[in-house]
């Protein structure tokens, strides 16, 4: 079996270590073009997108109406995870907001996870994750494929 030359995306960050990795012949990858075919057939459509975003928080509450939670939200601290936390709070949604620390957590991140489970109301549960397992994931991860 013949192994390709290293190589990496001229648009992302993935490479050649992935085995699953096909480049096109300007030197993008399949996961780009994939992802861009996908994203262009979900744009927003007024009163379509809406209807579309009523119907899964409905699935969502009839879903979990019998749990304490309906939903879980992974909060970082970062905009996209507030913002969602925020969403579910504005459409009536019961998430248990779950942080897996991993050790790198800033201190604005702290603050902002705080901030939204106390105006928020939601309950909250945060795993500190054993740094040096969680580092040896990593480096197995930027290594996978390389061997």
């Amino acid at each position: 079996m013949k192994e390709n030359p290293y190589q990496i995306c001229k648009r992302c960050v993935m490479d050649t270590s992935d085995p699953d990795i096909v480049f096109d012949e300007r030197g993008y990858c399949n996961h780009c073009e994939d992802y861009i075919t996908r994203i262009s057939q979900q744009t927003y459509i007024p009163g379509q997108s809406e209807k579309q975003w009523e119907y899964i928080v409905n699935r969502i509450k009839e879903k979990g109406k019998n749990n304490p939670y309906d939903c879980i939200v992974g909060i970082s601290g970062g905009v996209d995870s507030c913002y969602t936390a925020h969403l579910c709070k504005e459409h009536g949604l019961r998430p248990l907001l779950i942080h897996m620390d991993n050790g790198w957590n800033t201190e604005i991140s702290v603050k902002n996870v705080k901030t939204m489970v106390e105006k928020l109301g939601f309950d909250y549960v945060s795993y500190v994750l054993d740094w040096q397992e969680f580092r040896e994931i990593q480096l197995e991860l930027k290594n996978y494929g390389k061997k």
